[in-house]
């Protein structure tokens, strides 16, 4: 019954809105094609390859021509998610990654909050190889899962099991956004960006900006999941010989182990120095994809790379930036932001503006499964809103959007992550609540002092 509802309503809402018989204005019907887009995508009817096709059409019938909205598909940011897909899976089918993370894990020393900190620092540092959130999560959870496994047929390790679940399901999100691929939303927000111009957008100007809120973030997490969950003490001796099992399980480095080293190591090299050579960050990493499959250097063929890559997403995020693109040309965003940047008759500090906006973005973020729906809108929203005000950059309300918009701090629904850890049965919905409504409004706190005294001087 819930379907043919939806799809009524599609066509009633396309009939009336989006038809020949009358026209509204370009700024109603765009308003009206993005409750459509949201109705399409969150109610997942279709599934998401049909669904981002429809909206394709949809776009070309009434916003954009067909060359036009189908060009959104060979961006060049559409090709490094792509390529980011190819480097993410052959970083999976040699164990490199997990043989990272084991290496990382052991630099804990075996004691139980440092673990939990290094757990949270590995993540990070996966975010330079595995550009997917989902990925670097199924990663660590399959040790995390067995490491505790292993310790509660020894110790009451409730708590421990807590933090460090709930703990990812915050840290994931926000080690994508330490790097330019460390995931779509990142590649996606680095296109808005590098297009509004009032920053220098780069690889290493990225981590500049972003790395250091994350960090104090980071740090802060721990702090406050070792007081809401105060850990058990833990024979350091036992967590050391579960991780040294598993390295040893590893054996020796193997030489399709060794090839990807020294491919990621060239890109990366690449990456950080884009500014001195005439390759773009797009292209260096599809060099690097291209690498992983040639004969000799590489470490798998195109028939099992092929399947590395997320076909439906590559798809879902090119009609994402469609959409942003007619919200902006429409100017349906630039309408509402004329609306909400009223309130700046009545708050004339910055640091109060930023937090509005902040809190704004964090309970919109509560409406959307998939965060790439929420920057579609909201990264878009934010410059618009940006460029009204008189007294904030429009480029710092959009980076303000952009980190509040990552984590789903308050309900297992709101991101993959939480739902994939959640099934462990390690924490509960209360849980997750609690700590996130800590979390997030420390979150925000950090965002806005780092707009306020660090961002700045950049501007």
């Amino acid at each position: 019954m819930r379907k043919p509802v939806i799809i009524f309503v599609l066509i009633m809402l396309y009939l009336v809105f989006l038809g020949p018989f009358y026209d509204w204005g370009i700024v109603v019907e765009a308003l009206i094609m993005l409750l459509m887009t949201q109705i399409i995508w969150i109610s997942q009817i279709f599934g998401l390859m049909v669904a981002s096709l429809l909206i394709l059409f949809l776009l070309a019938t009434n916003f954009f021509t067909f060359q036009e909205a189908t060009g959104f598909l060979g961006t060049d940011i559409v090709w490094l998610l792509f390529s980011t897909f190819i480097i993410a899976g052959a970083f999976m089918k040699t164990g490199l990654s997990l043989r990272i993370s084991l290496f990382i894990l052991k630099l804990s020393r075996g004691f139980g909050p440092l673990l939990m900190l290094v757990s949270f620092f590995m993540m990070s540092v996966l975010a330079f190889f595995i550009p997917a959130n989902a990925g670097r999560m199924n990663l660590v959870i399959t040790i995390i899962t067995g490491m505790l496994d292993y310790l509660k047929k020894l110790y009451p390790i409730k708590n421990f099991g807590k933090g460090l679940m709930i703990g990812m399901n915050y840290v994931v999100p926000m080690s994508g956004a330490l790097i330019i691929t460390g995931t779509n939303t990142s590649i996606y927000a680095y296109g808005i960006f590098s297009n509004e111009g009032s920053l220098e957008w780069n690889y290493i100007s990225w981590m500049v900006y972003f790395i250091p809120p994350i960090l104090i973030y980071l740090v802060m997490l721990w702090l406050v999941l070792l007081w809401v969950y105060p850990l058990p003490k833990v024979d350091r001796f036992e967590v050391m010989g579960f991780i040294r099992s598993k390295i040893a399980e590893r054996g020796k480095l193997t030489m399709p182990e060794i090839r990807l080293a020294g491919i990621s190591a060239t890109i990366l090299l690449m990456w950080m120095l884009d500014p001195f050579h005439p390759f773009s960050i797009p292209m260096v990493g599809l060099l690097g994809a291209l690498l992983t499959v040639l004969p000799y250097i590489g470490v798998w063929n195109w028939q099992e790379a092929r399947d590395a890559v997320n076909w439906d997403m590559l798809v879902f995020f090119a009609v994402s930036l469609a959409v942003a693109g007619m919200l902006i040309d429409s100017g349906a965003l630039e309408v509402v932001a004329q609306g909400v940047v009223l309130i700046q008759e009545v708050i004339q500090w910055e640091w109060l503006l930023l937090l509005i906006v902040g809190l704004i973005g964090i309970i919109f973020r509560l409406l959307f499964l998939n965060v790439l729906g929420y920057m579609t809108i909201m990264l878009p929203f934010a410059l618009m809103i940006g460029t009204q005000l008189e007294t904030v950059p429009a480029i710092i309300v959009a980076m303000v959007i952009f980190l509040v918009g990552g984590p789903g701090f308050f309900l297992i629904t709101q991101t993959p992550i939480n739902m994939l850890s959640y099934q462990y049965g390690y924490f509960t919905k209360q849980d997750l609540l609690k700590t996130g409504t800590i979390v997030s409004l420390i979150w925000l706190v950090i965002i806005v002092i780092t707009s306020q005294v660090y961002w700045m001087l950049f501007v």
